[in-house]
């Protein structure tokens, strides 16, 4: 049935009535400072006003999601679901896309995921097929720079993409570059972006794996960056064929000629039309 099964108390407990705004019944609650978010049978939902009103977040799960369990962790939300929909998905825009972490990357179909904890480094999944471990480090990079200008990128969709938060070190603004420099305040996989720093460091950067493969190309000069790996430049392609117009290029005090994209780093790509970048 689809009598709400989630209950809200404004008086310590002593009366109770159903929670409204929702429409499902409610498996699971995850509170957060300002934030309650209610995982359902048919998905993630979302209350920032105390369950006045509720949005439905749920953008990017399978078919039949019930929503089972929440967790937060160095900004990435993630999520259970089990019965038709059984999977683990993470977020790091509060739910607005949410990934499959799960599936893609060697857990099977199970038909209940009953609890979801970290522990020694990893996630650890509580199932009706068993225990399953991911580690968390498959969710961290480092990012290394050098005292001055570099041309960095990120290998991660980001929990955090501001460049204060992220660089609390660098010395200038972020720039990026779109037929001319732009200053920015955030930063996207898949781009390059200047940023200047004081010394040489190695940035933490929680995130998602990205697991995309293309890369968009505007005609004229382009500055990219890898996903989720090293890349050789020759297992590139492009869409449509043969449009790339130079040599890919690095910078480390100067430019240099690169025949290995590395993770964390930016690299200019001129291209001859619009198109893309197709990655191994």
């Amino acid at each position: 049935n689809n009598t709400p099964l989630g209950f809200t108390s404004l008086d310590s407990g002593l009366t109770w009535s159903p929670i409204s705004g929702i429409g499902f019944p409610s498996i699971t609650f995850f509170s957060e400072p300002g934030k309650l978010w209610a995982g359902t049978i048919h998905g993630a939902w979302l209350t920032t006003n105390n369950g006045i009103s509720w949005s439905s977040r749920s953008s990017g799960f399978s078919a039949d999601p019930y929503c089972s369990a929440f967790l937060r962790w160095n900004g990435i939300l993630l999520t259970t679901l089990t019965a038709g929909g059984s999977g683990v998905y993470a977020t790091v825009d509060e739910g607005l896309h949410w990934i499959d972490v799960g599936s893609n990357d060697g857990l099977p179909f199970v038909s209940e995921i009953s609890e979801m904890q970290i522990a020694y480094g990893f996630f650890i999944l509580s199932t009706t097929g068993g225990l399953y471990k991911r580690s968390t480090r498959e969710f961290t990079e480092k990012i290394y720079v050098y005292a001055g200008w570099n041309i960095i990128s990120t290998p991660l969709l980001p929990a955090v993409k501001t460049t204060a938060e992220l660089f609390p070190g660098a010395t200038s603004q972020l720039f990026g570059y779109n037929n001319g420099y732009v200053a920015e305040d955030t930063i996207n996989s898949g781009r390059g972006y200047w940023l200047r720093f004081p010394f040489n460091d190695s940035i933490t950067v929680y995130g998602i794996p990205d697991s995309g493969k293309l890369l968009p190309l505007q005609q004229g000069w382009n500055l990219i960056g890898t996903k989720n790996s090293n890349i050789q430049v020759n297992n590139i392609t492009t869409q449509p064929a043969g449009i790339l117009a130079s040599n890919y290029f690095g910078f480390s005090n100067g430019y240099v000629n690169a025949m290995l994209l590395e993770k964390g780093k930016g690299y200019w790509i001129k291209s001859s039309s619009t198109g893309l970048l197709k990655l191994p």
